[in-house]
């Protein structure tokens, strides 16, 4: 039986489908289209209407793959979080997604999607790991788990994502070492409030951005998950990285082989926000999970026997 997971996020969708059983889950399509649904949402709180439509045309487009594979409606999830969570319009918007495709658009929660990005990662860690971090860095936020391969302890969602932070700090081309010390002085700022005494622990980063860095790190000429789940992302390597990333400009960046020319514009903010993280937590090195909230919603959807 074949079942979908769409996943509206501020930068891009993600759709996953999948042939699954009780004994397996065989992905057959793991698609992204970039839409930037919060492209405006830091300017005055609003889904506008030209993403609106851009974001319902590529939500049609992903409707009539799922007919290809048969897909029932009651076998496909369809989820947003961040800029559905603040958008002034977000309502108005499920409701335009529920008339134009049939799917009932739910919202997650910060505990929700950080929940599920932790179940996706958790897998990497170490059967005897007992405090493990795990991190999912988005358009519009990150959310920070803390756990063991049992439990989980604590979450957090901070503001913190690559599509509104470049907005409101890195919008020049080429971007300016002014630019740039802002926005390490405001994630610094942010961090130390929500993480006052950090600890060090094992950690897992996903999300866009981070695999985005892997797959740059292993110069890939198409993006492979296979290669980028369980790979390492040490500092040392981060940092050059990000000294590549910001002596770019805009069209350079778009020649980085590894790097999707969509996620360009948005990649030094995410970079910073990543090295902002393994700095505040002393971390000399974090493992990249290829694996996010729609995988851990289809593992949901496994039947019971």
């Amino acid at each position: 039986m074949f079942k979908a997971v769409i996943d509206l996020g501020t930068n891009s969708i993600k759709c996953l489908i999948a042939e699954v059983d009780e004994e397996e889950i065989r992905i057959h399509q793991d698609l992204m289209l970039t839409t930037r649904l919060g492209a405006d949402l830091a300017k005055d709180g609003l889904i506008k209407e030209n993403t609106w439509q851009s974001n319902i045309q590529a939500l049609k487009q992903l409707k009539q793959i799922c007919a290809q594979y048969h897909i029932a409606e009651e076998n496909i999830v369809c989820v947003g979080a961040e800029t559905l969570r603040k958008a002034a319009n977000a309502d108005e918007f499920k409701s335009k997604v529920q008339k134009e495709t049939g799917w009932t658009l739910h919202i997650l929660s910060p505990r929700q999607e950080a929940s599920l990005s932790y179940r996706a990662a958790i897998a990497l860690a170490p059967d005897d790991a007992d405090q493990v971090m795990v991190f999912d860095t988005g358009g519009g936020s990150t959310e920070f788990s803390f756990g063991s391969q049992l439990h989980l302890y604590h979450q957090d969602s901070l503001p913190l994502g690559a599509v509104v932070l470049t907005q409101k700090f890195l919008s020049g081309d080429p971007i300016s070492p002014a630019a740039v010390s802002k926005l390490q002085d405001h994630l610094n700022a942010v961090l130390s409030e929500a993480f006052p005494v950090p600890q060090k622990c094992l950690t897992i980063g996903c999300g866009g951005t981070v695999t985005s860095l892997a797959a740059i790190k292993l110069a890939l000429s198409s993006f492979d998950p296979l290669k980028v789940q369980g790979s390492l992302l040490s500092d040392t390597v981060l940092s050059e990285l990000v000294k590549l990333l910001l002596d770019s400009d805009l069209e350079q960046r778009k020649q980085i082989p590894g790097l999707h020319p969509d996620r360009a514009d948005i990649i030094p903010a995410g970079a910073l926000i990543v090295q902002a993280i393994m700095k505040h937590f002393a971390l000399k090195e974090i493992l990249v999970s290829a694996r996010g909230i729609r995988h851990a919603l289809l593992t949901q959807m496994v039947p019971r026997g």
